[in-house]
């Protein structure tokens, strides 16, 4: 193999490596979960089917934590905003779960999390 015929495999491999670990830190992954969840279920009393985006709040090694709002700039079964609510990502097996935003915990502790 030619030598930048090497070169531009090694390239090709870290920026894919190198996005991938991009995607996982800026939670766009996450995000994606709960969006396809908050879509399929009609998240804060939205229709199924409505368009949800997703704002990163804190990243923690157990969670990835997210305000999740309506495209929708203030629907009618909001007062003045389109956040839905405050949602998480558990990492270690991608369940979602609503998030105390003022104690900065999920809402239902984890057991040894009182």
């Amino acid at each position: 193999m030619s030598r930048l015929v090497r070169t531009i495999v090694v390239f090709s491999i870290s920026v894919s490596v190198g996005t991938v670990a991009a995607a996982a830190e800026d939670g766009s992954e996450e995000c994606a979960l709960l969006r396809q969840a908050a879509e399929a279920h009609g998240f804060g009393t939205l229709e199924q089917g409505d368009r949800y985006y997703c704002e990163p709040h804190v990243r923690s090694k157990r969670f990835a934590v997210f305000a999740l709002r309506v495209f929708e700039a203030n629907p009618p079964t909001f007062v003045n905003s389109n956040l839905v609510g405050w949602y998480a990502v558990r990492l270690s097996d991608n369940a979602i779960v609503s998030w105390d935003i003022g104690n900065e915990r999920p809402e239902a502790p984890e057991a040894g999390e009182e």
